[in-house]
């Protein structure tokens, strides 16, 4: 006989029974990219890296990106320098970037600095040569070498924006760094190659994203939260407008490895997709109703399924306190059944990421 404490617990794994399922669906959708055939480039190039006192990594990036395989005249570098009070500006110049100096104590962070920028380089006289499509590059990046021509091809296929796979730098083989790369190839490469295999938007990740000119004229950057990246990718769906996946070419920041700027980090990452959901989850879910949008309906999901870490600590802890009911009551326990296949699914999905990741046990 079921208690109401075994329809509690129902009621509660439902909604994670739902998100795992999603997930699973899309990694068993998962297929690995495959190349794009080489072409002649065409498009220009203007690669923007955003950067706030990164002295200790915009020599490397900008070298990395200097190497890139595509024409030099059809590609150019402009490093934004916000509110910086080091030598990025300086460093930057001296590998031969261009330097857009921001100084704004007010309006602070990412969000503000490709607004700024982009806007500079969309009207202003001074923006140096012409260029069809915005590459934007963190300044503590190194690029995969066939980065814009991925993008190149992508672009002549019809997108109107495009996302790199972003993942993390190799920096070690401790716990933290292990969970990182599996996270990381979790969300940024088995989801999203599934979506696109769907046909829908992977999202933007803020960095190794690309857009055509004329987008970024048509729909503003006027993304400015803690999470400027997602909020972007979100407004552009409710535009109409899908972000590819370019899984072929990748994108490898610098993590951090202090348990402390980690958890600031993580802090920042998951309020800030909770935030989002509360302010377009109800717009999504309207727009994907009115228009018959599975795109936007994909996009609320996504928005919607809690981060990896809560979802496994979650189902951990309901799938065994409804085992324990069950072998209380020595009855059919159903939470025992949504709750174990929800932890299931998940282990199903990191397993799964923990193979493409290259991992071991």
């Amino acid at each position: 006989m079921t208690t109401i404490l075994d329809w509690v617990l129902v009621g509660i794994g439902l909604p994670l029974l739902g998100a795992s399922l999603y997930l699973l669906i899309l990694t068993l959708a998962w297929r690995r990219p495959t190349h794009v055939r080489g072409h002649q480039a065409r498009l220009r190039f203007t690669i923007l890296v955003p950067a706030h006192n990164e002295q200790a990594g915009i020599t490397a990036t900008i070298r990395s990106l200097q190497a890139l395989d595509y024409p030099e005249a059809l590609r150019s570098i402009v490093v934004i320098a916000d509110n910086c009070t080091d030598w990025t500006a300086e460093l930057a110049a001296s590998q031969g970037a261009r330097v857009i100096v921001r100084d704004d104590q007010t309006r602070r962070g990412k969000g503000w600095a490709l607004q700024y920028a982009i806007d500079r380089l969309l009207h202003s006289h001074d923006s140096g040569p012409g260029w069809d499509a915005l590459v934007v590059v963190d300044a503590d990046t190194v690029v995969s070498p066939d980065l814009l021509r991925v993008f190149d091809a992508h672009f002549e296929a019809g997108a109107s924006a495009v996302q790199a796979a972003y993942l993390p730098r190799k920096a070690g083989t401790g716990p933290m760094a292990v969970i990182t790369d599996v996270a990381f190839v979790a969300f940024h490469l088995v989801r999203s190659a599934a979506r696109e295999r769907f046909g829908l938007s992977c999202g933007l990740r803020g960095n190794g994203m690309a857009f055509r000119r004329e987008l970024l004229r048509d729909v503003s950057h006027a993304a400015f939260s803690r999470t400027e990246d997602l909020e972007f990718g979100v407004l552009l769906g409710l535009h109409g407008v899908r972000v590819a996946f370019a899984g072929q070419t990748r994108v490898y920041g610098e993590m951090p490895e202090q348990r402390d700027v980690v958890a600031v980090q993580r802090e920042r990452w998951i309020g800030g997709r909770f935030a989002m959901a509360r302010r377009f989850g109800s717009a999504l879910v309207r727009g994907a109703v009115k228009r018959r949008s599975l795109m936007l309906a994909d996009l609320a999901c996504d928005l919607f399924v809690p981060p990896l870490s809560l979802l496994t600590l979650a189902s951990g802890v309901g799938c065994a306190m409804s085992l324990v009911l069950a072998g209380a009551t020595s009855a059919f326990v159903p939470a025992a059944i949504v709750w174990s296949a929800a932890f299931a699914g998940l282990c199903l999905h990191v397993t799964h990421a923990a193979w493409v990741a290259g991992q071991g046990w």
